[in-house]
């Protein structure tokens, strides 16, 4: 049996509401969607016509990158979709649900609860090995605690690991930026290395090596051998 929710007891009492289902069918009508909504065969050519159909929609900030590929672009849709959540006290994370449900009928599926993990692949197609994470955000939403949050950590670590970028598991400071700020700065104005030994305030003693030591140790951090390549399957 499905866990029941609070979102999930939410979408079925909307679906049996007398008041939800005369505002579903007012936006029928405007949307030119029967009473009842299109069958399964019909769904796809009716959702590529309110895609082009009316005024461009400019307010893209409301959405994730999913609901705004998903959802028509336009104030017919759109507009529809924000007074029918504010009408019912419902937040933008329905209206993919709501547009479903206008287009097709049947059941209401709930949205996202608690936490939500987006993430941006740089190819789904490719082999799980060769994934690359190129953003990973965690939407929170107004019923979200902090448990919640944690409960979802190891799946964001998971993705994580992903990421192109290559860091150490222990992130610590060093004392040794500002020495090499400083070497910098003499190279910048022609000093040898033997020269900048010679500045006792940087504290390298007689080891000539030691200046190059440290800028290799303070620039290992950007080898690009430690960057993943972001294949596609056009790579290929």
């Amino acid at each position: 049996m499905e866990k029941r929710t609070y979102l999930t007891d939410s979408a079925i009492i909307l679906q049996h509401m007398a008041r939800f289902r005369k505002a579903v069918e007012k936006i029928r009508r405007k949307w030119g969607v029967p009473k009842n909504g299109y069958p399964v065969e019909e769904r796809g050519a009716a959702h590529a016509r309110l895609y082009w159909e009316g005024n461009e929609d400019n307010d893209h900030s409301d959405y994730s990158e999913l609901g705004n590929d998903f959802l028509p672009p336009t104030t017919k849709v759109r507009g529809q979709l924000r007074a029918l959540s504010s009408r019912f006290n419902l937040d933008y994370r329905w209206h993919a649900s709501l547009y479903t449900h206008i287009l097709g009928g049947g059941k209401i599926d709930p949205p996202f609860e608690n936490v939500n993990i987006e993430v941006r692949l740089n190819d789904v197609r490719l082999p799980k090995e060769q994934w690359v994470v190129k953003s990973l955000k965690i939407e929170i939403y107004k019923e979200t605690r902090l448990n919640d949050i944690r409960k979802v950590w190891k799946k964001v670590k998971e993705w994580q690991d992903m990421m192109p970028a290559a860091m150490p598991d222990r992130k610590r400071t060093s004392r040794n930026v500002d020495r090499y700020v400083a070497v910098r700065e003499l190279e910048e104005k022609c000093f040898s290395h033997r020269q900048i030994l010679e500045q006792a305030k940087l504290g390298f003693g007689n080891d000539v090596k030691a200046v190059s030591q440290l800028k290799s140790e303070m620039e290992s951090r950007f080898s690009s051998g430690q960057f993943k390549k972001i294949r596609t399957l056009m790579d290929r």
